[in-house]
């Protein structure tokens, strides 16, 4: 992406770049749920969330920073290097989080997938989450265009405003980490 200047070749590597890093969400998820049971479990469930939650606080201002002061590819240089440094510590990490000796069964999970697409309560929440993430996305896509080209904001400004709804979200999910402890009866 850094040396392309094509914006049609850019926003489909950006979609496959988006696409790759979606399926990471999966494996924290499935390492936390081998990892933990119970109380333990939402609450470092909430810790990834929060984690999650830094990107759109840091990233607008950080690409921000970097756009006004150098130009829009030091940010995927940036996305560059520090995506090298995960890795290195990944692959010096890397542990087994599932001791399970169950050999896998396709046709068990294929079941399974049926038993969960057949359960309305299930499939509304899901859609419902769906739409809710995809309209937080949608805003972080289309902001940086309204803010810079409708509103005439610099990149820069624009990143410290984004850096309020970045903070507001984590903000958010600090407060729901704390409700954890909370009875059920007094949360509804």
């Amino acid at each position: 992406i850094i040396f392309i200047h094509i914006i049609k070749v850019i926003l489909v590597l950006r979609f496959i770049q988006g696409f790759a890093l979606a399926f990471q969400i999966v494996p924290a998820r499935a390492m936390i749920a081998d990892l933990y049971q119970g109380k333990a479990f939402y609450k470092h469930i909430n810790y990834s969330t929060c984690a999650f939650g830094l990107a759109p606080i840091i990233g607008p201002v950080l690409g921000g920073i970097l756009v006004f002061y150098f130009n829009w590819q030091a940010c995927f240089m940036f996305i560059l290097l520090y995506s090298i440094v995960v890795l290195l510590v990944l692959l010096g990490t890397k542990t087994n989080t599932n001791n399970s000796k169950k050999p896998l069964s396709l046709r068990k999970n294929i079941l399974s997938y049926l038993s969960l697409l057949s359960h309305s309560r299930f499939m509304l929440t899901t859609i419902t989450a769906s739409l809710l993430i995809s309209t937080s996305i949608m805003i972080t896509i289309f902001s940086p265009f309204f803010m810079q080209k409708v509103l005439g904001y610099n990149p820069k400004t624009y990143g410290y405003i984004a850096l309020s709804f970045g903070v507001s979200w984590f903000l958010g999910n600090t407060a729901n980490r704390f409700l954890l402890d909370f009875p059920l009866a007094k949360k509804t």
